[in-house]
């Protein structure tokens, strides 16, 4: 092969600078320039270990292995302690406390749950830890109130004896962002998690923290619009704002777990549970197609018949490929729902319960399973055989 070589002239460079000034002068006019961080790299136990849970328990692990499962996870919405754990942030010591009550985990409560993830390494599976919300602790609102969110102009944070009757979250934005993150690394280090799940993940909040304010205020030299309605031009370039940071935040996240585990994957629940109004949410955005590749296999519940939506569920098939493009052609996680999750029980036959997990994987995302999610007509076993009959043409396909 020849090598070529190029020659750039003065002309050629003068025409570059100039460009390059008008296009300064462009991104100065824009007060702040988005920026998009790179992809990870595929988590690479991801390509072998694709056969998830939810639902699982001590008592039902070595069932569900045994059944054909790879990675397991317990509670999709951390109700209380899960298979792993997860509804927990560091006290003011360091030590481990539920996140809502501030009340410190037992020790005996921790070695139970290493232990659990301990087994289920044993058996050779992966284990998904479970997370919840960035709630505000009774320490935390008492010594760093500045770190509640705040939704209102001029709006105070409760006080600690008004908290025990409030769930209010911290604002990732403030350096309760960097306390979570540092929870979730001393959580890993301590359980062995080789991943995380989170329900109510997202910044769907306007948000007039001092920091939210600060920070602002220093990019584009303007205040927070009070107005949340869409069609203001105003609210939509603090959306924008908003949601790239939270990107960049979500990357900071997911940079700090991998930096103490390489292959840690981060698969939360992502943005709008297949429904065509996830589009009409706004101001309530949860977050921009950018996140969705700093995160490892972000998960989506997959509507097929839920008569709540009201024919507002988009077709499953295009739902799948939408995502997988989001996130760059990696891997994404779907939950199939079959029999409806606590609100219609009845499950389909079984040739239509492999209809749609087959069009999970024809689509090109990974199957989730729920462990309430099967009958003896249709088992997990078949689910997962199923699975693991075509993952010889499914792993690393593009």
């Amino acid at each position: 092969m020849h090598k070529h070589r190029f020659r750039i002239h003065l002309g050629t460079i003068g025409v570059l600078l100039s460009v390059t000034c008008i296009l300064t002068a462009i991104a100065a006019g824009a007060e702040w320039e988005v920026t998009y961080p790179q992809p990870f790299a595929e988590a690479t136990w991801l390509r072998s270990h694709q056969r998830l849970c939810f639902g699982v328990d001590e008592k039902t692990m070595h069932e569900v292995v045994n059944d054909g499962t790879n990675v397991i996870c317990g509670g999709t919405n951390a109700a209380g302690i899960g298979f792993a754990g997860g509804p927990f942030i560091l006290g003011k010591s360091g030590e481990i406390v539920d996140i809502r009550s501030g009340v410190p985990v037992p020790e005996r409560v921790l070695k139970q749950l290493r232990a659990r993830v301990d087994a289920a390494h044993a058996k050779k599976a992966k284990v998904l830890g479970e997370v919840i919300r960035f709630y505000m602790t009774p320490w935390l609102q008492a010594e760093h109130p500045d770190w509640q969110e705040i939704n209102s102009v001029g709006a105070k944070p409760i006080t600690v004896e008004q908290l025990k009757e409030n769930a209010v979250l911290g604002c990732w934005n403030s350096p309760y962002g960097d306390w979570f993150i540092k929870s979730q690394v001393d959580l890993v280090k301590r359980l062995d998690w080789d991943g995380y799940n989170m329900d109510g993940f997202g910044c769907w909040s306007h948000c007039f923290c001092p920091f939210c304010q600060a920070a602002y205020r220093k990019d584009t030299n303007k205040e927070i619009p009070v107005s949340s309605d869409v069609n203001n031009s105003e609210f939509r370039h603090y959306l924008k704002w908003r949601l790239e940071r939270y990107t960049h935040f979500v990357q900071k996240w997911t940079a700090t777990l991998k930096s103490i585990k390489p292959d840690f994957v981060s698969a939360p629940w992502t943005t709008g549970p297949g429904r065509w109004w996830h589009w009409m949410g706004a101001p309530a955005a949860e977050g921009t197609d950018a996140m969705h590749r700093v995160l490892d296999a972000p998960f989506l519940e997959l509507f097929w018949d839920f008569p709540a939506d009201q024919g507002s569920n988009l077709l499953p098939a295009f739902t799948c490929r939408y995502y997988r493009g989001l996130t760059g052609d990696r891997p994404a996680w779907m939950l199939p729902y079959l029999c409806e999750q606590g609100q219609f029980n009845m499950q389909p036959p079984r040739a239509e319960c492999d209809l749609r997990e087959m069009t999970v994987l024809a689509n090109g995302c990974l199957v989730g399973q729920g462990y309430w999610q099967q009958n003896p007509d249709a088992p997990l076993s078949h689910f997962n055989k199923m699975l693991a009959d075509r993952e010889p043409f499914t792993k690393e396909s593009k």
